[in-house]
């Protein structure tokens, strides 16, 4: 019997509607950007959804032919059309020299272009034309993924991350390869869907604790007891403001009728609790105090959320600092700010020595500026580091030139392009010892916590301006649909009935 042939693509970048910056090739090209055989010898190591699918292919007694790996080193504004489509040409290029059975992809899911709302359904049904009905397409994305009725219909199966912070990312490509090998052998399979009209913000829930952790509890327990083949409750990225929109749950089980009951049953409880997920903003001026009056070993971490790499932000935000520069506080404090200029200006200056630096605040909303001060070079670097953590153990991490300088008792991390990841050794790496310091800016949303919560005298995250403020109602929507929630409370909405399709 022939082996099933499938080709294997990922295209990963998570935009920022609201991020005044573009992200362009180059984005990529910092990235992980692989074709070919090149591609399996850069995953071969990695916990990554694209490993997940090829792995489960071997397992199956597949072959994987690979393609191509496009994921942006950050976060940010909408993709040049460009180079989705420079990715779509490419995945094109080795359809045609390979005869597939299917496609099986790795895509984030809240991905928008300067063309197109919907790009992860735009690739979708794009492939889809290309290769015809009679194929498998099969994909992992992110568990903040826009999954929309367009790119549901044009794919087979979704699977989409049950953690956050995210740590089975070689699990969830895991999910949607061997799903797609067993439709690939011939079992029939439903896929219920329910998408729901609302946005929260991404500091407010988490699957370690609260009600989050309860729905995905009782969600894996349907599938622990073989009630469900797989399910995925997506929580949409809240800065995309894009239409269509909205959070949608999957389940998938052996007929229809058990399908569409657990999605609906996911969906009214992942409503029900909209309210729930909303985090705690505590005043910067409040929490340089309490870090002030730490005589502990352990740091406070303030989280920048608002000003997250990970988040699409540009990370050049400095609105901690400056609130520590302007109560004169003895602190002892650390923060990280994207700003290339800076960086080059403390290459000039050279380590050791003193310069004039202002720095922060090039993008940055609200009434920033920049800091303007004198301060000491510490230290220069290639900007590139490995995470330690589980979220991701392993993967490289390229924040282009970085520099360290220091002045009064803060020292900050200067990058060229800024980093999404709340991995300790964001610091670590660049001699910046969390654990030597009173306070710790950590400008990412709960992917840190997984990293600090161990190391942390206490967490708090910080009401500061940004591109991924958790107040969406004061971020500049335009295009998100009229009834959506938080803008609309939605309290007469019912949970419409799930679609199913499969069988």
């Amino acid at each position: 019997m022939k082996k099933k042939q499938i080709l294997i693509a990922d295209f990963h970048q998570e935009t920022n509607s609201f991020c005044p910056v573009t992200s362009d090739i180059d984005l990529f090209s910092a990235g992980f950007f692989f074709e070919g055989k090149q591609l399996l010898n850069a995953i071969s190591r990695q916990r990554s959804v694209l490993n997940g699918l090829a792995t489960a292919i071997n397992e199956a007694g597949g072959v994987v032919i690979p393609s191509v790996a496009m994921r942006a080193s950050r976060s940010g504004g909408p993709v040049k059309h460009e180079v989705v489509n420079l990715f779509i040409e490419k995945v094109n290029r080795y359809l045609n020299e390979n005869q597939i059975d299917g496609v099986f992809l790795s895509l984030h899911g809240a991905t928008q272009s300067t063309e197109e709302n919907d790009v992860c359904g735009y690739i979708c049904e794009t492939i889809r034309e290309r290769i015809g009905q009679n194929k498998v397409i099969a994909v992992g994305c992110d568990l903040h993924a826009n999954v929309t009725h367009r790119q549901l219909r044009s794919v087979d199966v979704v699977c989409g991350y049950q953690t956050y912070p995210h740590c089975d990312y070689f699990q969830t490509g895991h999910r949607a390869g061997s799903i797609g090998m067993r439709i690939l052998s011939g079992e029939k399979i439903a896929v219920a869907y329910v998408t729901i009209p609302m946005i929260v913000p991404a500091t407010g829930y988490n699957t370690n604790e609260g009600s989050f952790r309860e729905l995905i509890q009782r969600a894996n327990a349907a599938v622990q007891e073989n009630t469900l083949i797989d399910y995925s409750i997506f929580q949409m990225q809240p800065w995309l403001d894009v239409n269509p929109a909205g959070s949608t749950v999957i389940a998938i089980a052996k007929d229809g009728t058990t399908a569409k009951h657990y999605a609906e049953s996911f969906a009214k409880e992942q409503f029900d609790h909209r309210d729930k997920y909303w985090p705690d903003l505590r005043d910067v001026g409040e929490i340089i105090v309490l870090a002030e009056a730490n005589k502990s070993e352990k740091p406070i971490v303030l989280v920048d959320a608002a000003d997250s790499a990970g988040s699409g932000s540009y990370g050049d935000s400095v609105a901690v600092l400056s609130e520590i520069l302007k109560r004169n506080s003895p602190v002892r404090a650390a923060s990280v700010v994207c700003d290339p200029e800076a960086v080059r200006q403390a290459f000039r200056t050279g380590v050791g020595n003193k310069g004039s630096f202002c720095f922060g605040a090039k993008y940055s909303t609200g009434s920033q500026e920049p800091i303007c001060t004198e301060a000491i070079v510490r230290s220069l670097h290639d900007g590139q580091f490995q995470r330690e953590g589980i979220t991701g153990r392993g993967t490289k991490h390229n924040m282009g030139k970085c520099a360290v300088i220091s002045f009064g008792n803060i020292d900050v991390l200067l990058c060229s392009i800024a980093s999404g990841s709340g991995d300790t050794q964001l610091y670590r790496h660049f001699g910046i010892e969390p654990l030597f310091y009173q306070l710790i800016v950590v400008k990412a949303n709960t992917s840190f916590r997984a990293a600090y919560s161990s190391i942390a005298k206490d967490i708090f995250i910080a009401d500061t301006p940004g591109p991924s403020s958790s107040k969406l109602l004061e971020l500049p929507f335009r295009n998100i649909p009229a009834v959506f929630y938080p803008f609309d409370p939605l309290h007469e909405y019912v949970v419409e009935g799930a679609q199913v399709i499969g069988q």
